[in-house]
């Protein structure tokens, strides 16, 4: 179930720490600087931020971060962090999240990258696959991740006529 990230900011932030030092979640952002804490906005101008949560027992499952670029109506910077293993919960709420941000927030435009060597880099791939997008391009070298190697990110794009589609073709 997701929910706004604001109203769990303490146990959020309680478990980005736990894996700010993991090795497989080096991938989720861009530097060579690690975060120690997400900044959680406070209203929904240029971003959005929501946490999934499990219904029963109320556990954060994971979070799901987006800035908005209300001219374009385009929905960027994907934050998608699952702080499970293999969850289906989790990618229920993956998928609501990108259904939200199409009919409830009004994205034309969804835009993201994956630095490549994420293990969700073929999740990734297979969603934009799945929802008629694209594979924008590969731009080779350019980042350097905390561990001192240069890698390669990958962008995506998925448009509302391509979400329509695939929404139309699934009900």
């Amino acid at each position: 179930m997701l929910d706004l990230a604001i109203k769990h900011t303490n146990v959020l932030q309680e478990r980005f720490v736990e894996i700010a030092f993991q090795d497989h979640f080096k991938f989720y952002r861009t530097g060579t600087a690690i975060d120690y804490c997400l900044p959680i906005y406070n209203n929904s101008r240029d971003g959005l931020q929501f946490v999934s949560i499990a219904e029963g027992d109320r556990h954060l499952m994971g979070y799901f971060g987006c800035r908005i670029d209300r001219e374009t109506n385009t929905a960027f910077d994907l934050q998608i962090i699952n702080f499970e293993d293999r969850n289906e919960a989790f990618s229920a709420d993956r998928k609501a999240f990108f259904r939200s941000l199409f009919e409830q927030y009004g994205a034309q435009r969804v835009v993201w990258c994956v630095i490549v060597g994420n293990p969700a880099e073929k999740l990734h791939d297979a969603s934009v696959a799945r929802l008629g997008g694209r594979i924008v391009g590969t731009f080779t070298r350019d980042t350097k991740l905390y561990d001192g190697q240069l890698y390669d990110i990958k962008w995506y794009e998925v448009l509302k006529e391509h979400y329509d589609a695939w929404k139309a073709g699934v009900q």
